[in-house]
């Protein structure tokens, strides 16, 4: 985008992302190294940042090495405007790194709740996390595309035709994440079967999964939501919804009924749901409200 290719861009969050999506399913399943299936999204996130760095660099090689001289680099100017450059972007990073530390502390205590309910209640979370590790990504990359678009079409004065493809987007990945969360809650039984062969695991991965279904719609669709609105610029109400929705309701809830009370992993669950649901809501409240020219 900085350097008028537009095209280049939404080509490289699509290939990043797809090779992810790809792979995701591959390792996560254990059809590439099967003692690694807790760790596929992970693998695969690694793999696609990777793909990501190096089709960085293939599509701004050529303009670098058509702007800049070797003398150029080598400038005393450049190496000022570059360290200005990089510290520049790290302070518009900080509520990303904020959000990536909120996110892990979560996770974190999101596993330590879930202890209680057993070993197989653990592992159903574990397998239940995996799965929606890999719409979370594609949820994200839609957003950051779709706030791209919206962006280059506010910038052209198109306010009305960018407000309009924000909501046909959202239809579209609605109508997308309901079949999603039918597929999970009428088939519980043969989606964890294709992580686990114990029969306890099934029988309470099953039931977790079921009991999540109807949160897979908000989670689709407001990480969309959630992800456009920080690509559009409005940091400020996602890192405070973020905040609000984590440290008042979902942590202090995990800690009180997993850690306290002991719940199994089904009421975890559902505080999870709950929590996607208030971030849907509170983002689309958001969009109905939103003036893009203010972006």
């Amino acid at each position: 985008d900085a350097i008028g290719k537009p095209t280049e861009h939404l080509k490289f969050n699509f290939y990043s992302t797809l090779v992810c999506v790809i792979l995701s399913p591959f390792l996560i399943f254990g059809i590439l190294f099967p003692r690694l299936e807790l760790y596929g999204f992970a693998i695969a996130s690694s793999i696609s940042s990777f793909v990501a760095m190096f089709l960085g660099l293939i599509y701004v090689k050529d303009y670098i090495s058509s702007h800049f001289s070797q003398e150029d680099i080598k400038q005393e100017s450049y190496i000022r405007s570059l360290i200005f450059f990089f510290f520049k972007n790290l302070k518009i990073s900080i509520p990303a790194i904020g959000a990536q530390f909120i996110a892990v502390s979560t996770f974190i205590v999101f596993m330590r709740a879930s202890e209680s309910g057993g070993v197989e209640h653990q592992a159903a979370t574990f397998i239940l996390a995996n799965i929606i590790s890999i719409f979370l990504l594609t949820s994200s990359a839609t957003g950051a595309t779709l706030a791209g678009l919206s962006g280059r079409l506010v910038g052209n004065g198109k306010t009305k035709e960018a407000k309009k493809l924000i909501y046909d987007t959202v239809i579209v990945s609605g109508t997308f994440a309901l079949v999603i969360s039918l597929i999970f809650f009428l088939f519980p039984n043969h989606i964890v079967d294709g992580f686990s062969n114990d029969d306890e695991v099934i029988s309470v991965g099953s039931k977790v999964v079921r009991v999540f279904s109807p949160g897979l719609f908000f989670l689709i669709c407001g990480m969309m939501l959630i992800n456009t609105l920080v690509a559009l610029g409005d940091t400020k109400f996602v890192i405070l919804l973020e905040f609000v929705a984590h440290f008042i309701l979902l942590i202090p809830s995990l800690l009180i009924f997993g850690i306290l009370m002991k719940a199994n992993s089904l009421y975890i669950w559902l505080i999870v749901s709950l929590y996607f649901a208030i971030l849907f809501f509170a983002s689309l409240s958001r969009f109905n409200k939103l003036h893009l020219e203010e972006f």
